[in-house]
């Protein structure tokens, strides 16, 4: 398997701000994630919409990450809900 490389990096990191990273690998091939962030509390939840671009753009996808004390550490919690069954 190819090395990617990320050669965009950016994200606005607030309720309503905007991200779009992409990476490439040595075989000329690329994969790219944007989006918008819905919601944001420190240290809690991270909640946002993300179109992957594989290379054509997928559905919206919403995701919604939490975090929780576990123990000596981080229970980070992921869930990405798809429009429908087929766009998995």
């Amino acid at each position: 398997m190819p090395c990617r490389t990320m050669r965009v990096c950016e994200t606005h990191s607030r309720e309503g701000g905007t991200f779009n990273f992409k990476w490439d690998d040595s075989e000329g091939g690329d994969f790219a994630i944007s989006g918008q962030y819905i919601k944001q509390t420190p240290d809690q939840l991270i909640e946002h919409i993300e179109q992957m671009h594989i290379p054509d753009p997928t559905h919206d996808n919403h995701i919604v990450t939490t975090f929780a004390s576990s123990g000596v550490g981080t229970l980070l919690t992921l869930r990405m809900t798809l429009p429908d069954a087929g766009s998995r």
